[in-house]
Order: structure tokens, then C-alpha cells, then sequence
């Protein structure tokens, strides 16, 4: 459960993070305008200084995309730059990736941007919660709220969610007193862009979710066919390759949530809901 940042190009209000972003000249471009707008002295002078060039203008022709990035400045920046060797190698990886001249290339370097991007992804954790899993809409309420800059109210929730307005109020009250939304004038807004509910086996508030979730899925067979798919398959595995699978549907959910991170672009988009369903259908084959 989540909602998403786009790896864009960034406007210089919020400070530009390397996990948005697939090209490395538009994040040093977006570093630039975050810093001239809230540092009087900044300057590509000062910045060159910082990074150790002599020159002020090779920096600045890299910025407005001028020149290319080399192997040595790559470096010279993420050493500069970053302080954690974590970052230093996402932002080598993301030079590379961006400086790609063939596909197997681009290949190579965009699975290891990804996987990247997935072992750093961060979720805020809530608590296992009656009132908010008690039905399937209060956690879409809060990626609803998640998504783009302005607030919605309630009658907006209850529109686009095409619920009843008295289960939309209801559901803020709760998500308020979770802290995963705050009114904001007439509306209300998410506090955390991404939350996961921890997994706890045998929990009755959990189960009777994704039962609740699982109705919703069958209602769901008479939605037009563009709006839903269902697929079924059936594999034998032992308890070792059960748990690895478990592992890989784990880092498939990431890998979704980074590709298709889309907070701030709303237009033309829907929810949709994901349900992975593992469970076993015979004895222990001989």
C-alpha cells in the first residue's frame, strides 16, 4: 500500500532526491535551482569550489547539458557530494545508466538502479489497526490523500472512491487519530506518502481484510475487462523454494511501487488494487 513520487525532473520547492530521477544531468540541474533559491551565496563558482573543479564553467556546461560527465568527474562529484558510500554508489550508478550507449547497457545499469531503488525504498510502518482495516476504503482514503499537492474533501474522496460520504468521514476520523492524514483548510492530506501494515500471521484483523479485500475482487469480475484482469498458476514447491517465492513476491511489490510512482502526476490515472493470493492445494506429494 502506497502512494508515489515520479522520477522526474523536480521543481526547486523541495530539495531533489536521487531516487527520483533516471537522469543524472536533470538531478545536478535540479540540485542547482533547489540551492540558488534558498542560499544567497550560491553560485556555480562557490558550488565548483565545493566539488574541487578549477573551473566554474565546466560545471555549469554539464548542468545546462552542454557537456557530459566523464568517469573521474563522476566520481570527483559523488566523493564531493555525498556523504554515505550508499549514495556515492546510487549516484555512480545513475551516471552510468544516464551516459548508456547501447540497450544490453541500459539494461545492466537499470536493473541495478532498480534494485537500488528497492532495497532504499522506505515505508512508515502502522500499527495492526481494527478501525483502519476494517474496511478496504480507509487505506485507499489515505493514498487518495497521498497523491498530488492539494487537499480533498471529503465529498471529493467520496466521489472518486465512489463511496458514501458517512464511511469517508469516518475513515478520516480514523486516519487522523493514526496520524496518516491532517486537515489542511477544507480538506485533508496524507503525512506519509508510503505506509506498509506489518505482516502478522494468524491475526484476525488482517484475515478478515483480505477476505473483505477478496469479496471486493470477485465483485470486481463485472467491472469492463480494461478495467480488471485475474491470472491463476499453479507450481510444486518445497518449503525452501515456498519461502524463496515469498521473498520474490516481496521485491516484485517494490519494484511496482518505484516503477510506477505517481504522486504528483494525478491526471488520467485511477486506483487500482493489487491482491497476491498463496496458498496451498494438495497434501505433501510423495
Amino acid at each position: 500500500m502506497r502512494a508515489n513520487c515520479a522520477m522526474t525532473s523536480s521543481a526547486a520547492t523541495t530539495k531533489p532526491q536521487l531516487k527520483d530521477y533516471l537522469n543524472v544531468t536533470f538531478f545536478l540541474k535540479d540540485i542547482y535551482a533547489f540551492r540558488k533559491a534558498h542560499e544567497d551565496s550560491f553560485s556555480y563558482e562557490s558550488w565548483a569550489f565545493e566539488l574541487g573543479f578549477e573551473h566554474r564553467s565546466f560545471l555549469r556546461q554539464v548542468v545546462i547539458g552542454r557537456r557530459a560527465l566523464t568517469d573521474t568527474t563522476a566520481a570527483q562529484i559523488s566523493q564531493r557530494m555525498f556523504f554515505t558510500e550508499a549514495e556515492r554508489e546510487h549516484f555512480m550508478v545513475l551516471y552510468r545508466y544516464s551516459r548508456s550507449r547501447t540497450q544490453p547497457e541500459r539494461d545492466l545499469f537499470g536493473k541495478r538502479l532498480m534494485q537500488i531503488l528497492k532495497d532504499n525504498y522506505y515505508q512508515t510502518e502502522v500499527e495492526v489497526s481494527e478501525d483502519f482495516l476494517r474496511s478496504p476504503l480507509f487505506p485507499r482514503m489515505q493514498v487518495l490523500l497521498s497523491l498530488g499537492d492539494k487537499a480533498k474533501t471529503v465529498e471529493e474522496m467520496a466521489r472518486l472512491l465512489q463511496a458514501d460520504v458517512l464511511e469517508v468521514e469516518k475513515g478520516i476520523v480514523i486516519l487522523t487519530r493514526l496520524n496518516l492524514a491532517e486537515q489542511v483548510g477544507a480538506g485533508y492530506r496524507a503525512t506519509v506518502s508510503s505506509f506498509k501494515v506489518p505482516s502478522s500471521l494468524g491475526n484476525e484483523v488482517l484475515l478478515n481484510y483480505h477476505k473483505n479485500n477478496l469479496q471486493e475482487a470477485i465483485s470486481a469480475t463485472n467491472l469492463p475487462g480494461h478495467l480488471r484482469r485475474y491470472k491463476s498458476l499453479i507450481l510444486a514447491m518445497s518449503q525452501e523454494e515456498f519461502e524463496q517465492f515469498l521473498k520474490n513476491m516481496d521485491a516484485f511489490v517494490k519494484e511496482q511501487l518505484h516503477r510506477f510512482d505517481t504522486s504528483n502526476e494525478t491526471e488520467s490515472r485511477r486506483l487500482f488494487q493489487v491482491n497476491m493470493n498463496l496458498f496451498s492445494v494438495s497434501t505433501q506429494l510423495d
